[in-house]
């Protein structure tokens, strides 16, 4: 029968509605997750449908293992590989990794997205897209990295404009995470990996830049940059994206 399993409370870099602990199984190191507030069933049953595709596409997301967590029974939970408590946004903030590596490490982040996301619009597949891509929702393990926190759909039904949410949101992050300076380097790591799919790039162009009250929108966007100098908006990306098109 294997010796039993044993549960320790896990903290992590941003505290969360789920409780997160780490389960030695079987000589194993694994992360155990038990989902609470709204609609916990259905978000553990998003989450679990959602690894299953990832992996089976070959796509950087935790193994889920079938472990018994008898203290949780009654609740649902999904058990993962522990792979990493370091999340990219931690990685990207560290002032002593050099930025060289950490434009390399985003050249790769970069090009998986695109395989994943020409792969979600050939299948017509929303779950390949992710709906919290913020850089804290990726974890970096040595030199891989893993996508995590699969708990909801992506709010749009046209799965383009699902792609280019994602991307902006994504690159927001990851500039905010690695400082302002370094927006147009990002950028143009991102224009280069997209390759032939720019036209998802110029869709988010659009839907930041195209929409109505513009002259309202870039005030707004002028006054939130004045509050917060080292915020990063999608004006900053979309005005950098639409040079280097």
């Amino acid at each position: 029968m294997g010796n039993p399993s044993e549960l320790a409370s896990l903290g992590t870099f941003r505290q969360g509605t789920n409780e997160v602990c780490l389960l030695r199984h079987e000589g194993r190191q694994l992360l155990a997750k038990r989902y609470r507030g709204a609609q916990p069933q259905a978000r553990c049953d998003y989450e679990r449908n959602t690894l299953q595709l990832w992996a089976s596409l070959n796509l950087p997301v935790p193994r889920l293992w079938d472990v018994d967590v008898p203290e949780w029974h009654g609740s649902p939970y999904v058990v993962t590989d522990f792979l990493s408590r370091l999340t990219l946004q931690e990685w990207l903030a560290d002032g002593a990794i050099p930025e060289s590596a950490k434009l390399a490490f985003l050249t790769r982040i970069f090009t998986e997205n695109h395989r994943r996301h020409r792969l979600a619009l050939e299948r017509r597949e929303p779950r390949l897209i992710h709906a919290d891509p913020n850089s804290s929702n990726v974890l970096r393990s040595e030199e891989a990295f893993y996508f995590i926190d699969f708990e909801r759909p992506a709010e749009f039904t046209d799965l383009a404009v699902a792609v280019a949410v994602e991307l902006g949101k994504f690159c927001r992050w990851t500039v905010r995470d690695f400082g302002v300076t370094q927006l147009e380097p990002v950028m143009r790591l991102l224009v280069t990996a997209y390759g032939d799919d720019r036209h998802l790039l110029r869709l988010f162009i659009d839907r930041t830049c195209a929409r109505p009250f513009q002259v309202i929108h870039r005030w707004r966007d002028r006054r939130r940059k004045a509050r917060q100098p080292g915020e990063v908006t999608k004006y900053d990306l979309a005005d950098t994206l639409r040079r280097l098109l």
